[in-house]
């Protein structure tokens, strides 16, 4: 895992080494936290200054696919596998009973960070309220095995996957 300053294109510190190869990165908004969901089933959480592993947890049965974190830093969220997965953050500590969703591709946070949405390639898009972990909605997409990324409007009222 690389880091690079936008203005000059130049490499900040060393290369962060991950265990294997790396499905999804995310920086907090911070800029103080980089996750990384990678093939080993492994979350590992990076200190964006010092670049050393801060966290790694091993959750997942299958590789994590999907990232992210609260803009608070309190939770973050993985997903892999058949499974959506939420910690507290930086304790690392699982909050809920893993939620089962076939084939999680990719994982976002709303802005307000009241709700996620996880998007899978065999039904589409789920909703969890990040508080409870309860499923909240669903969307089926006709084109769920071609769709692979999730997205969520400034407000929070609009999702866009593909």
């Amino acid at each position: 895992v690389r880091r690079w300053k936008i203005e000059d294109g130049q490499q900040q510190g060393p290369t962060m080494q991950a265990n294997i190869r790396v499905f999804s990165v995310v920086v907090s908004q911070d800029g103080r936290w980089i996750l990384t969901g990678d093939h080993g089933r492994t979350v590992i959480v990076w200190n964006a200054t010092t670049h050393e592993k801060v966290l790694e947890l091993i959750e997942h049965k299958h590789e994590v696919c999907g990232v992210d974190i609260t803009s608070d830093c309190t939770r973050m969220v993985s997903v892999g596998g058949d499974t959506v997965r939420i910690f507290s953050f930086p304790s690392g500590t699982r909050l809920f009973p893993p939620s089962r969703h076939h084939w999680v591709c990719a994982v976002k946070f709303s802005p307000d960070d009241s709700r996620f949405a996880s998007v899978s390639t065999d039904s589409g898009v789920r909703v969890y309220d990040t508080h409870s972990g309860n499923h909240i909605g669903s969307i089926t997409v006709a084109s769920a095995p071609d769709t692979h990324s999730v997205a969520l409007s400034p407000s929070g009222k609009l999702l866009a996957c593909g």
